[in-house]
């Protein structure tokens, strides 16, 4: 690339916080060879692999869904992508325990890793506020006022006294999805 791009990474981020294993880094480095990724070297980088950065979007795109650990875990960042939200509210979501993850050290560094069938777990028992807005086609703030006045409060939400998140989580059942289409 000639720019770096706006929301970019570099290698060394990405080996330390989003690639779980030598072969899902020997497979970003084929990516860039073969120019799948592309990369923009800082000046007087070149020589350095660590500090060259990638398009956080393209990565996220190159990078398929199974390859992550051997298929069966995936980073909090991806699971982020998986539900459609940001970052921050995937790890509120394993700080609350609503998705359990596993911590692996590697020196200094600390990172949390989701099984697949958590993730699939979590979506059959729970529902996000913008997946309910989807369905009710409405916003997630009109969804949560309609369910709190049926008396459904949510599992995690903004200014919950439960768990705090920035989206609302509500518990997946047929009364909850009824009351979030029901017409007002």
């Amino acid at each position: 690339m000639a720019t770096e791009p706006k929301n970019s990474v570099s290698v060394t981020q990405l080996a330390k916080c989003s690639i779980a294993s030598a072969e899902g880094f020997v497979s970003l480095i084929g990516a860039i060879q073969t120019g799948e990724l592309s990369v923009w070297v800082p000046p007087g980088s070149k020589h350095v692999l660590g500090n060259w950065r990638l398009s956080k979007d393209d990565f996220v795109k190159w990078r398929p869904v199974a390859e992550k650990v051997g298929a069966s875990k995936l980073s909090v960042s991806d699971v982020a992508v998986q539900l459609g939200v940001k970052p921050e509210v995937a790890y509120a979501l394993v700080r609350a325990r609503l998705l359990p993850a596993t911590t692996d050290s590697a020196g200094r560094r600390v990172a949390q890793w989701v099984d697949i069938r958590a993730l699939s777990e979590f979506r059959e028992q729970y529902i996000l506020g913008t997946e309910l807005a989807a369905l009710a086609k409405t916003s997630p703030k009109q969804v949560a006022q309609r369910l709190k006045a049926c008396g459904i409060q949510p599992i995690a939400g903004p200014g919950s006294a439960r768990i705090f998140c920035r989206q609302y989580v509500w518990q997946r059942t047929p009364a909850v999805l009824s009351a979030a289409v029901a017409e007002t």
